[in-house]
């Protein structure tokens, strides 16, 4: 073949050295009768597939030309290069899709109604149409060459030996059989199913702080080998049984199983049948990694973006006070202080703990699971997920890219729910504290200033008490008995309907998963402490020799509260009645959800109506606390305009909610627990299905007059919390747990200036943001995007975790972090033909690659737009108002 058979423009090489997902992509069907002119018109003999075998294509492949190795006839025989085109041919016009395979080999007659078996490597070219057939038949010989040396790689060559063209043929290949390429495979001689015996050690801790300590895996209370003794094929999927074997030679039968629900799904599970053996109640399941998988996920983690190098527990629980940071996670740490020991977390403390990861593979994995697990990410070559418990379940996804993988995942999660137009269109969730009288005062002020306001966020409308530590140090908490404090709130249900509601204001209250005994308490209605216990609608302390047995949760002195019990169908019913009689009924339009994390782990610390095992119910909480609100706000048809907004959660809490909240960060800059760890936690999140979520404008936790120690909200962090929290979903404060302490937007007029400007640049991306809602619904994507969703092969996108995110896919935001800072670096990944351009200054840079420095002063957060615009005119109001603030200079 001569050069000018060739179109001169294209690369003869294309794909990465080694074929990467969705490659090798395996299939197998009949040579049936085309159209006739593969050998005619284009000089090159055509085998065309059954219409099986491209419906299997077209569930996994994007129309195009592709190139890989194709077999005819028996197994065994050779294998010749190929070139492959999927579409409709545009040149011919084809009304019906087709799969035609162009064989790099001469045959002598045609094989009609053969077997054939396809395995396709690599993409080259999109289908177009052409002018002329020349030119159709000019591209086709230079796919020929560019297959040729595509496949002419030692990664590729290898190919040949698949297993496709050597098992016995069974009609259309299960997809399962390639989906599991990179799944359980032998590491390094490491078997991909093991089990270990002994306890983990996971010790309650005051304030709802659990410490675990794994015990280790060593050769002796580990297996040390496995054997496959058969494998049972059927249609969608496998069985496979076994043993694996200690080095004291006693053994462990397992089955293995695999069920294809999807080409793009595929649940597996592995049962020990341990039958009267008590010891060993754990599996551990290897499979294969390389070093340059990056991992993310697992709920929202508040320290790292990749997770690779680290070894995850799942594990709801409260995240800690410091978590890292220093001196204070040391103070919160010691026994003898307020909170007790280890309540100042560490790294991997979390409310929302989910045993599920995608990967920069184009992989994800889930456990079906609730019970203790790990994730071992630590070794290049290998995944080790470690489970507490004899069944393992869980589902398999691949996708495309990483937002096709989050599609896949929710799917079986659940997606968020919509979050009510109200929210984006009204502005600031203002939150206070202190009575009807001040609320009314911050609002006539508010409203001096023209400041957007959606709701009045009122924790304390069920009163508050104060709790004293040790050092005489006081936090202003809540009376934890649903329903309005007639000292603070003594108008309330006329002040919420006939005053806030007047001016378009809605009301937010707070509930949380206890019942606080309020015997004490000067002015209360119901005791419904008291009620949930006589009705047994607590659970209990098996341990404990009071009558009823009531598991009692410390929260400071003179005060105890138990924890409703959520297996009891009654409890939730009888819970459901007060919420909506409390709450609803006075025309509130949702609260915040609090806790969730508290439920002991251990069986002889909780015992719970259903029976089922702490140990089981524990992560569950939860998710089952989130499903109780769901099912309320749907039975009184509130459905599209509550909002309930929670901090903890688990595997299939997203179905249940429309707000998510990153919990309680410290009033400071921090990575650990401060303002940086909360955009690390959300972005975190959002490859969980958690997409639609905020947090604290400024944090929560205060501290004072501890030794050495000592945490205040400055003016600086609330006014760059504010500029944060203006591009996520929701612009809602928070006073923090010493509001006097704590710079709040009230305090002077330059605070509330900032902060009516700040909820009016949120208001102005409303349009944009309710898109993205939509999205996170019908999708589940995040609103909040890591840029590893955008530029998953991007070594130093792939290490970000709080310094800048996008708002979908059109807006790049860069908050700053830091105090007493002028400016952000920001980096811009290489993209061909794009620009971002600077709102603030209307300067374009170009996407190259590279990091550049921008201003960030106060009320000009660093903020891009990309270019060529794709946001279909919605960011034009955010432009608008971006605008009118230079203008006004």
């Amino acid at each position: 073949m001569s050069s000018s058979d060739i179109n001169p423009d294209r690369p003869l090489l294309v794909g990465p050295e080694t074929p990467t997902k969705p490659f090798p992509f395996a299939l197998q069907g009949t040579v049936v009768k085309g159209y006739g002119r593969g050998s005619k018109q284009l000089g090159i003999p055509t085998a065309n597939l059954s219409d099986e075998a491209i419906d299997a294509l077209v569930s996994g492949l994007e129309t195009g030309v592709y190139y890989g190795w194709t077999q005819i006839g028996e197994l065994g025989s050779k294998v010749y290069p190929m070139v492959m085109s999927l579409g409709w041919n545009p040149y011919f016009k084809n009304e019906k899709r087709s799969a035609e395979v162009h064989i790099i080999h001469e045959f002598p007659e045609d094989f009609y109604n053969t077997p054939i078996r396809v395995l396709v490597l690599g993409f080259i070219r999109a289908e177009q149409n052409y002018p002329s057939l020349d030119a159709l038949i000019r591209d086709i010989k230079t796919d020929v060459q560019v297959a040729k040396q595509s496949l002419a790689r030692k990664q590729y060559t290898d190919t040949k030996e698949h297993n496709l063209f050597f098992e016995p043929y069974q009609g259309q290949t299960p997809n399962w059989k390639y989906f599991l390429s990179d799944y359980p495979s032998s590491v390094s001689d490491v078997p991909f199913i093991q089990s270990s015996y002994g306890q983990d050690i996971i010790t309650p801790c005051d304030g709802g702080v659990f410490k675990i300590t794994e015990i280790e895996d060593g050769p002796i209370n580990t297996t040390v080998d496995q054997t496959i003794d058969k494998i049972a094929f059927n249609e969608n999927g496998l069985n496979l049984t076994g043993s694996i074997r200690f080095s004291d030679e006693k053994t462990i039968n397992y089955v293995f199983k695999l069920q294809e629900l999807s080409n793009k799904q595929l649940d597996f599970s592995i049962q020990l049948n341990l039958d009267n053996d008590t010891e060993h109640h754990r599996i551990i399941f290897n499979f294969e990694s390389n070093a340059q998988e990056d991992f993310y996920g697992f709920g929202e983690q508040f320290s790292y973006s990749t997770l690779k190098g680290q070894k995850i527990p799942i594990f709801v629980r409260e995240q800690g006070i410091g978590r890292g940071e220093e001196p204070v996670t040391s103070i919160m740490n010691d026994p003898s202080g307020v909170f007790g020991e280890f309540a100042g977390g560490d790294s991997f403390t979390t409310y929302c703990s989910v045993p599920q990861f995608l990967s920069t593979d184009y992989r994800s994995l889930v456990l079906k699971n609730s019970e203790y697990s790990s994730f071992d990410l630590r070794q290049d070559d290998r995944v080790t997920v470690r489970l507490n418990a004899t069944l393992l379940e869980g589902r398999l996804f691949q996708g495309d890219n990483l937002l096709d993988l989050v599609t896949e995942y929710t799917s079986y999660s659940g997606r968020m729910h919509v979050l009510p137009d109200w929210v984006s269109d009204g502005g600031a969730v203002v939150g206070m504290q202190g009575g009807s009288i001040k609320v009314r005062k911050v609002i006539e002020k508010l409203q001096k200033y023209a400041t957007p306001i959606a709701a009045v966020w009122l924790q304390d409308w069920c009163g508050k008490r104060l709790q004293t530590t040790p050092n005489g140090v006081e936090f202003k908490r809540l009376w934890w008995n649903w329903e309005s404090d007639d000292t603070l709130y003594p108008d309330w249900k006329t002040f919420v309907n006939d005053e806030l509601k007047t001016q378009n204001i809605r009301v937010l209250s707070y509930v949380n998963t206890f019942l606080a005994n309020v015997e004490k308490k000067q002015l209360f209605r119901n005791n419904y402490f008291l009620e949930a216990q006589t009705y047994g609608y607590l659970v209990k302390d098996p341990s404990s020799k009071s009558e009823h047995q009531t598991l009692i949760i410390s929260s400071g002195s003179d005060f105890e509260a138990g924890i409703l019990d959520l297996t009891n169908p009654d409890a939730v019913v009888w819970f459901k009645s007060i919420i909506k009689q409390q709450i609803y009924d006075a025309g509130v339009f949702g609260m915040m959800t609090d806790f969730g994390e508290y439920l002991p782990y251990h069986s002889d610390k909780a015992s719970l109506y259903s029976g089922i095992p702490a140990e089981v119910y524990h992560n569950r909480y939860p998710q089952e606390w989130a499903k109780l609100h769901s099912e309320l706000v749907h039975e009184i048809g509130l459905e599209n305009e509550a909002v309930c907004f929670y901090r903890a959660g688990f595997t299939r809490t997203p179905g249940y909610i429309n707000l998510m909240w990153a919990g309680d960060q410290n009033v400071a800059w921090d990575e650990y627990d401060g303002i940086k760890s909360a955009v690390t936690g959300m972005l975190s999140g959002g490859f969980s299905g958690f997409s639609i979520t905020h947090s604290d404008i400024g944090g929560y936790t205060t501290i004072s007059a501890a030794p050495l120690l000592e945490l205040i909200r400055s003016k600086e962090l609330l006014f760059r919390w504010m500029e944060l929290s203006a591009f996520t979903a929701v612009f809602r404060t928070h006073e923090g747990i010493i509001p006097e302490l704590n710079a709040q937007f009230y305090d002077d007029e330059e605070s509330f200036a900032y902060f009516a400007f700040c909820a009016k640049l949120y208001t102005s991306l409303s349009p944009y943001r309710k898109k993205l809602i939509q999205e996170a619904h019908t999708k589940g994507w995040p609103l909040m995007r890591h840029l590893v969703f955008y530029y998953p092969q991007d070594p130093i996108v792939r290490q970000i975790t709080s310094n800048q995110y996008l708002l979908g896919k059109s807006v790049l935001v860069a908050p700053m972090l830091a105090p007493s800072m002028s400016h952000v670096k920001v980096y811009l990944p290489k993209e061909e033909g794009v620009t971002w351009r600077h709102i603030w200054s209307n300067e374009s840079f170009i996407a190259q690659g590279k990091e550049i420095n921008v201003e960030s002063p106060f009320q000009r957060p660093a903020v891009f737009i990309k270019e060529p615009r794709q946001d279909e005119g919605l960011l034009d109001e955010f432009i608008a108002f971006t605008t009118q603030i230079i203008l006004k200079e």
